[in-house]
């Protein structure tokens, strides 16, 4: 078993007025933050998801939005060998190694994510992901992480034993800063 990691860093930022990818958090990019995450994990091999000046990423899928293109665009990067992939986004750079790593140790049978947090996820690649996300690219086909989660029967697994684990994401400027606020140890 390998599991690839992937950082998805494809999307317009629009909320946040700049590209949250390159947005600081600790004092280095929020992507790199993320991708030494999904290695210290235990992913064998890391990539970023979606293009973005300076950057080396896989494009994303041009036949789905947001997260999906993502996803889907991992799915066909994987190498022979890689049996799953791990994917967070971007915009959640307080996420801790340990709810990572637990889902890097136990990888499901097809897809597991925290409780209501959809990502970051774990998804079993091969032909019943190939066949989820062909179907997302149905005219009037629902297209979210939540659907394929649920078209994948994924479990859901307790967020409460990660307390501390950085499950919440930063559209907004104002919601970076209270990240960093809690880094810093300010309430």
């Amino acid at each position: 078993m390998s599991m690839l990691g992937v950082v998805l860093i494809g999307g317009r930022s629009t909320r946040m007025g700049r590209d949250k990818a390159l947005m600081p958090y600790a004092g280095r990019p929020a992507h790199e933050i993320l991708a030494a995450r999904l290695s210290e994990a235990g992913c064998g091999r890391v990539l970023l998801a979606g293009r973005l000046d300076g950057l080396d990423g896989i494009p994303d899928e041009a036949d789905l939005a947001g997260p999906l293109a993502g996803i889907a665009a991992a799915a066909r990067a994987a190498l022979p060998g890689e049996t799953h992939v791990l994917i967070v986004p971007v915009d959640m750079p307080a996420l801790g190694v340990a709810p990572l790593k637990a889902l890097c140790d136990k990888p499901p049978a097809s897809a597991a994510c925290y409780g209501e947090y959809f990502l970051p996820a774990v998804l079993r690649l091969g032909p019943e992901l190939d066949a989820a996300l062909a179907a997302a690219k149905l005219p009037d086909a629902p297209r979210s992480v939540r659907n394929l989660l649920k078209v994948l029967g994924a479990e859901y697994l307790d967020a409460s034993a990660w307390p501390e684990s950085g499950f919440g994401n930063a559209n907004t400027p104002e919601e970076w800063g209270r990240l960093e606020q809690v880094l810093r140890g300010v309430e």
